[in-house]
């Protein structure tokens, strides 16, 4: 279950983050891109990061970058991230708007699920942004 998984992931040896750099290398030349914020001493975003960097080999139709909210404070600002994890989906450069049931629209979705919810999100945010609503906002339940 979900909470065994996240106590399993402790360690942070075997996470390589990724750099805001290459982030921003990226944004513009790609349709579907996933921007994954988590941290070296947080269990949930280790095991939500550890999640990501599996999915990076098997999701050919995006781009999945993780990075360290600890190290990346130019991202963590740029991005309004006050928690982690966070996971912000973009569509041809742009940001995709979160929508969720009791909560304000925002930018990001932060909290854990499990590798086959964030699948299901991911192809979400890409139908959302292949559709032709200018808005591309994303809905959870």
């Amino acid at each position: 279950d979900l909470l065994s998984q996240i106590m399993s992931s402790s360690s942070s040896s075997s996470i390589t983050f990724d750099t805001f750099e290459s982030f921003q290398a990226e944004l513009k030349n790609s349709k579907l891109l996933v921007l994954v914020f988590a941290e070296s001493w947080n269990k949930a975003s280790l095991s939500t990061a550890k999640t990501f960097i599996k999915l990076k080999d098997s999701l050919s139709y995006c781009k999945i970058f993780v990075l360290n909210a600890s190290k990346e404070s130019e991202a963590v600002w740029e991005y309004g991230i006050t928690a982690t994890p966070a996971v912000l989906f973009f569509w041809g450069g742009q940001v995709l708007t979160v929508c969720r049931e009791d909560w304000d629209d925002d930018n990001k979705y932060v909290g854990i699920q499990k590798e086959k919810d964030w699948v299901g999100y991911i192809r979400m945010a890409r139908e959302e942004g292949q559709s032709d609503n200018s808005k591309k906002l994303m809905h959870f339940a």
